[in-house]
């Protein structure tokens, strides 16, 4: 079977929360920023920790601030960060990617009792064999920062736990890999720009499940003590960072090229993710693109500016299919997700075997 190729964008994680969004999409994040740096000035608990240890939480609260309004003079906070790497202002750098991982750690930590969108348990659900392994032609890229692929898969695992997660999804993220796992057949997921998160002694801290361990309190204590992460400490690690002679990379933007159909869940295209988008979505391969966003129609336009409809039977007549999703409430699910053969055979030697002959 070819491989299937998901790209997950801010869209597939705004279904996250009950009542008030947990992960805004970009165009709100200034006012969430805002709102977590007035959060974290009314806590007072935190704020006499921090006095107690020295911790200058002031700070961070004014970083926020700071940035909660540049984020508005912007057409997102990824771009600000772009300006200061090719500005070559690598201490605004190394704090813009320290208070982005803070702020995304932050809301996946501050409402974790139902911060994981739905879309993503219910795409689990409907994917995953009775081993709980995914598809062997699933591909997922994801340019979110957020946890929520690990959160939703690690519900289905009886620990709940992120790091065995990761190491069953077969995750990559930046210089992160979760296992030995070879990509060149087995399903894996790579975050573009790496991660949000929290290391300890070069590991990523299961901070949102293992409460049993983490304290929820000591947890964001530890979040606002060490949220000025030097660069080389940080776990988000952007794209245009990765070498793309890189083998691991390479053999990853192999595998995608090989693929047959793309799904593009709430992502945009953007302009300074471009040259990568192109090196991995611009090889006229895909016979099949789905695009899932309010605004389907449109991305599709974008997307097919850079990689042109190249797709033909032999007789000359294009055979390429694109469709674009307006309905969001599930993630599509191509026919190749097929039930496999060691499912099959459970199924023929259970009861109910006799309906399927």
């Amino acid at each position: 079977m070819k491989d299937v190729v998901y790209l997950f964008g801010a869209g597939a994680s705004y279904g996250a929360g009950i009542n008030e969004r947990v992960l805004p999409i970009l165009t709100e994040l200034g006012e969430r920023i805002n709102g977590i740096a007035y959060s974290l000035e009314k806590n007072h608990w935190l704020v006499n920790k921090c006095g107690r240890a020295k911790v200058d939480i002031g700070v961070l609260i004014n970083e926020l601030r700071l940035i909660s309004k540049e984020t508005g003079r912007h057409s997102s906070i990824d771009t600000i960060a772009r300006k200061y790497f090719l500005q070559g202002d690598m201490n605004s750098y190394q704090k813009i990617k320290a208070l982005i991982n803070f702020i995304f750690c932050y809301m996946e930590l501050e409402k974790r009792e139902y911060s994981i969108d739905k879309r993503y348990d219910s795409f689990f659900a409907t994917i995953l064999d009775s081993s709980l392994k995914l598809p062997s032609n699933c591909i997922m890229l994801s340019w979110n920062y957020d946890i929520q692929v690990e959160r939703a898969y690690a519900q289905y695992k009886k620990t709940g736990n992120l790091s065995e997660a990761r190491v069953h999804l077969n995750y990559r993220s930046g210089n992160f890999v979760a296992n030995a796992h070879k990509i060149e057949a087995d399903p894996f997921i790579l975050k573009l720009n790496g991660t949000c998160g929290i290391l300890e002694n070069d590991n990523l801290m299961d901070f949102t499940s293992d409460f049993a361990e983490y304290n929820y309190e000591e947890v964001l204590f530890k979040l606002v003590s060490k949220w000025n992460l030097p660069l080389n400490r940080n776990p988000i690690k952007y794209a245009w960072e990765l070498d793309p002679e890189n083998e691991e990379i390479r053999k990853i933007i192999t595998r995608v090229l090989k693929a047959d159909t793309l799904v593009v869940v709430g992502y945009s295209f953007p302009y300074f993710n471009r040259v990568i988008d192109k090196i991995l979505f611009g090889s006229y391969n895909f016979t099949k693109v789905i695009v899932m966003a309010p605004n389907a129609e449109e991305i599709l336009e974008t997307f097919e500016a850079f990689a042109p409809v190249n797709a033909k039977y032999p007789n000359g007549e294009n055979y390429f299919n694109r469709r674009a999703m307006k309905n969001v409430n599930s993630f599509f699910i191509p026919d190749t997700f097929m039930i496999s053969d060691d499912e099959l055979e459970k199924y023929h030697s259970s009861p109910l075997g006799g309906f399927l002959a």
